[in-house]
C-alpha cells in the first residue's frame, strides 16, 4: 500500500486551490464566449462585468423571428375562425 498513500487524492487538495483552478477555468470558458459573441465586457476595478450590452445581429434576428412566428399564429387563428364561422 506504500503507492496508494504516495500517490494524493482529490481530498488531500486544499480546497483553495481547487477553487482557484475551477475560478481560471470559469474565466476562461467566459473569454472564449465572448470572443465567439464579438462582446468585450466591460470590467470595473474588481474585476466584475458591468450589466447591459447591445443587443448583437443573431438576437435581434432571432427576436424578429419569433415575433414573426407569433404574428402566423394569430393570423392562422383568425383564418381557422373565419372558417368555422362561415360553416365550411
Amino acid at each position: 500500500n506504500t503507492l496508494e498513500s504516495a500517490l494524493p487524492t482529490v481530498a488531500d487538495e486544499p480546497a483553495s486551490s481547487a477553487q482557484e483552478e475551477e475560478i481560471v477555468r470559469l474565466k476562461e470558458r467566459v473569454q472564449v464566449l465572448e470572443d465567439r459573441e464579438g462582446v468585450t465586457a466591460k470590467k470595473s476595478g474588481d474585476d466584475t462585468p458591468i450589466k447591459g450590452r447591445s443587443i448583437n445581429k443573431g438576437e435581434a434576428a432571432a427576436e424578429r423571428i419569433s415575433n414573426d412566428s407569433e404574428d402566423i399564429a394569430r393570423v392562422l387563428t383568425s383564418i381557422d375562425a373565419a372558417t368555422v364561422l362561415a360553416g365550411d
